[in-house]
């Protein structure tokens, strides 16, 4: 699964140059925001993806945990396991790609995260 070619990495929604076509859509839907990552690689594909979704319930934004099953096995790595053990309830999605940012993981969104 972890290929050597391959990199931890992420992109946040919000921060990519096409987010306000799919605000009104991501609305529609019940979402405010959304973090995908993963394994990706230089040319382009993903392994493992998985993705933090902030979902609009009650007029608050939730964040919720996807893991889609090719990275089940992702999920017993040390690197990601030390991931899920820093996840708190009241992340926001600029915290939650921080954290990812500590933990190894590259911001590949159009316009990365400015450390705060």
């Amino acid at each position: 699964m972890e290929n050597t070619k391959g990199f931890y990495g992420f992109t946040c929604m919000s921060r990519q140059n096409y987010f306000q076509n799919l605000t009104q859509i991501n609305i529609d839907m019940g979402e405010a925001d959304r973090v995908i990552f993963g394994i990706f690689y230089p040319d382009g594909g993903c392994d493992a993806e998985m993705s933090m979704t902030w979902r609009i319930l009650n007029d608050e934004e939730v964040p919720r945990f996807e893991v889609f099953s090719d990275a089940f096995e992702l999920l017993k790595k040390e690197k990601v396991s030390r991931l899920i053990d820093d996840l708190t309830e009241d992340m926001t999605p600029d915290s939650f790609s921080q954290l990812l940012i500590t933990h190894g993981f590259k911001d590949m969104s159009d316009n990365p995260l400015v450390d705060k």
